[in-house]
């Protein structure tokens, strides 16, 4: 998962309701965090470390990767 990492998540998750962003429910989770000065420290100390995840030279490669391994599976690439 792109925010997780070994020291913890650097975010927090929740789910489209209808593909739409529930914003009742995601003021909740910013509020959590507001009040949760303890919360909002742990997961902006896992930010740096989740943030390689985001460099588009590292996505790049993840995605070559991914690719041409489906084409080899395909026999489209030896």
């Amino acid at each position: 998962m792109m925010l997780e990492s070994e020291q913890g998540m650097a975010g927090e998750l929740f789910d489209l309701v209808d593909w739409t962003i529930p914003v009742e429910q995601l003021g909740r989770h910013i509020l959590g965090l507001a009040n949760d000065r303890r919360k909002y420290e742990r997961l902006v100390h896992c930010v740096p470390f989740v943030a390689a995840n985001f460099d588009p030279v590292t996505i790049v490669d993840k995605y070559d990767t991914v690719y041409m391994e489906c084409l080899r599976h395909r026999g489209h690439v030896k």
